[in-house]
């Protein structure tokens, strides 16, 4: 992956997780390493226990600005986003 790359840049991503049939996301800081995306986190919680029932998830990061105007039916956005899908693991 580049390193001027939206992920290198980025400092906070969203990891979506999914236990029956409920998704959940949470907000968290992260580093690449080794070809791994890692993060930390508590002990015990939601996440780990999401995760432990089912490790399939979705990590993503972005950057992006509104862009406004006077008339606020031309509002605009632009952003750019990476999305990651697999497996976690504690």
């Amino acid at each position: 992956m580049r390193r001027s790359s939206l992920f290198w840049r980025s400092k906070i991503g969203r990891l979506g997780t999914c236990f029956e049939w409920e998704p959940y996301v949470f907000s968290l800081s992260f580093a690449y390493h080794d070809g791994k995306i890692v993060f930390h986190c508590a002990r015990r919680g939601k996440k780990l226990d999401n995760i432990a029932k089912n490790p399939r998830v979705c990590f993503e990061v972005d950057a992006g600005e509104v862009i406004s105007a006077e008339d606020p039916c031309e509002f605009s956005c632009r952003y750019r986003s990476v999305i990651a899908c697999g497996e976690a693991r504690a």
